[in-house]
């Protein structure tokens, strides 16, 4: 009997062993089309995150996946491939750096992504179904004879680290533009400004820029060969929304490039604004190409180099998990190299891409001519800076935020080699061109130096008569004024939040507001040239309602040719504006003269201690009336 019992277990032991064997073989099995991975251990299955599909509510059928397979080798992971080639998939390219080695297969539509880090013993087997496009068909020979120019394209920066003035809405004290000029003058545009930068001001400067570099007539199309995004932060992605919803008739957009991780893994950190850019160029752009980047991928566009040296998929640990926590560390480091000279991006990178980089490459592949610091100068990468050994740094801020906010910071990317020189974006452009095998820098003035912005207007008045009140339907059927405004240069008097600054009176939207607890206040702003004001709106707003007693009860209308003396053009006082949500009022200007500036002085709220208006509209005859 007892002969019988151990028979069996050893029988039940064999079915066991023969079940987990088959089991753990099973394991390795990951996509449909590919065979079984050899030896090592699978990770769980990691959503690596969609293309421009928006999976902010679920995940999408554009959402790669992953599979990090461990304790594996060169030598299995080379003869993997080659049994897969052998079982009908097609290799598209291939790539090695140093002891990393890179696949793209594909069977069919379906496209794979698989690679080899010799530094973690760990083989990537990703499935693409984000990639619109193969990266290879983004590669296009020299044409044309212009100049390769790369620009650190100057944004709207603070003059202090974490400041954001009551006084100007319109800046931040991050955000990043690169834009580079192909030798067609075609460009390639590296993340995009802040909210706090896409004034129209900003947009319409960036539009004139691109057409001065380009030597194009305003008007005609401006080509975008590919817009890169090196992760989803408001201030890498948000502009590209206003641009292209004002400019997309004179802008072609032929691809785009970035590896977002999926919103549903990483929500912690992740821009909602990258759902704007997303939902934007789907709108005007729906058969663009997209290329979801993967480490180690490398293509040439009109004679430049680029190559993808990090994502987030390599955040990803062995059970299939992500181990980066801030979000910044999402940032794909890409490098450039234009005429031989290696530009190293970094977007906002940090720890994890600084480890994952110094393990995976030696020195002599890191060492870089030129470096964009990461995370505007606030990071602290020093040992990465040291290996990339850049003379040139780049640094998309301010110097007063990056440099003397920052100084340790900044000495981490200025000691890496003797002789070091940096450049800021701000107030100017950089641009950089490759004479002779050496960097050429020339300042380019910004697009703020095409307007002036006027001072605070010191004015005095008496309501001598109550405004004109008009109908306001026959008013909002008159020409509106506010393209002329230029909204960078609306000042006055310091808001209650830095949220609801005067800028917000020219937005074009009454969900937004301006709000002070500081009255009389003052508002002044430039017109792009001499108008003449027949009309203006005043729009309560969004809590008035719950909030009576906010509006303006007393005001004055002032006008200069020069920023320094005024005119009063209206005077209003009790205009028994209603307390109620976003309602416009109009009134009349009875004897209108053409002006440069414009100016209003709120003496009085309506019986509140805080005075708030949401948006004010102007307007002036059609063109070829005079009446």
């Amino acid at each position: 009997m007892r002969g019988i019992i151990q028979l069996r277990t050893l029988g039940l032991y064999l079915v066991f062993l023969l079940l987990g064997n088959s089991f753990a073989y099973s394991q390795n099995i990951v996509f449909p089309e590919l065979v079984e991975y050899p030896d090592g251990i699978m990770s769980s299955v990691y959503n690596a995150g969609p293309g421009m599909a928006n999976d902010k509510d679920a995940v999408t059928s554009e959402d790669s996946k992953m599979y990090v397979i461990s304790n594996t080798s060169l030598g299995t992971f080379s003869n993997y491939i080659q049994s897969l080639i052998n079982n009908g998939l097609e290799q598209i390219s291939t790539n090695k750096i140093d002891d990393n080695v890179f696949y793209t297969l594909k069977k069919g539509k379906q496209l794979y992504y698989l690679y080899y880090v010799g530094s973690k013993k760990q083989a990537h087997l990703i499935q693409d179904n984000s990639s619109r496009t193969l990266l290879d068909e983004l590669d296009s020979p020299e044409q044309g004879s212009g100049d390769t120019e790369f620009y650190l394209y100057s944004l709207d920066y603070t003059h202090g680290e974490g400041q954001t003035s009551y006084y100007d809405y319109w800046k931040i004290d991050c955000g990043a533009m690169l834009i580079i000029k192909l030798k067609d003058n075609s460009l390639f545009i590296v993340d995009s400004g802040h909210e706090r930068q896409s004034s129209k001001a900003a947009i319409e400067g960036l539009l004139k820029f691109m057409y001065d570099i380009t030597g194009q007539k305003p008007g005609s199309t401006i080509n975008i060969r590919a817009w890169f995004y090196s992760h989803a932060h408001g201030d890498h992605v948000y502009m590209t929304y206003p641009f292209l919803e004002k400019y997309h008739d004179v802008i072609n957009l032929e691809s785009v490039l970035h590896n977002i991780p999926s919103y549903q893994v990483m929500r912690g950190g992740y821009d909602g604004n990258t759902f704007l850019m997303k939902n934007t160029i789907n709108k005007y752009y729906p058969h663009c190409k997209f290329v979801k980047l993967h480490t180690g991928q490398e293509y040439n566009l009109q004679g430049i180099g680029f190559d993808v040296l990090f994502t987030h998929e390599d955040g990803v640990d062995a059970s299939g998990k992500n181990t980066i926590g801030n979000f910044n560390e999402t940032s794909t480091i890409l490098r450039v190299t234009i005429n031989g000279k290696k530009i190293m991006l970094l977007g906002d990178t940090d720890g994890i891409g600084q480890a994952n980089m110094l393990a995976m490459y030696s020195d002599e592949t890191l060492k870089s001519d030129c470096v964009q610091t990461t995370h505007h100068g606030y990071n602290n990468v020093t040992p990465l800076y040291n290996a990339l050994k850049a003379p040139l740094v780049l640094f998309c801020n301010s110097s007063e935020n990056a440099k003397d906010n920052n100084l340790d910071k900044y000495n981490g990317a200025m000691n890496a080699m003797s002789n070091t020189t940096a450049l800021f974006a701000d107030p100017d452009t950089y641009k950089l061109t490759v004479e002779n095998g050496e960097f050429v820098t020339e300042k380019i003035p910004s697009y703020r130096a095409d307007f002036i912005t006027v001072d605070l207007p010191d004015v005095t008045f008496e309501a001598t008569a109550n405004g004109t009140q008009e109908d306001i339907n026959v008013v909002l059927n008159k020409m509106s004024l506010s393209d002329k405004v230029i909204d960078k240069s609306v000042t006055g008097t310091a808001s209650l939040s830095k949220d609801e600054t005067c800028s917000r009176l020219f937005d074009g939207q009454t969900s937004t507001k301006y709000c002070t607890k500081t009255i009389p206040a003052s508002i002044a702003w430039t017109m792009k040239e001499r108008v003449k004001l027949k009309w203006y709106v005043i729009y309560t707003a969004n809590d008035n309602e719950t909030r009576p007693g906010r509006n303006p009860s007393e005001w004055g209308l002032f006008g200069s040719n020069d920023g320094l003396k005024w005119t009063l053009i209206d005077a209003v006082k009790d205009p028994q504006l209603p307390d109620a949500n976003n309602v416009g009022v109009a009134f009349k200007i009875s004897k209108p003269k053409a002006y440069s500036y414009y100016s209003i002085k709120f003496n009085s709220s309506d019986g509140a201690d805080i005075l708030q208006v949401s948006e004010i509209g102007l307007y002036t005859n059609a063109k070829g009336k005079s009446k």
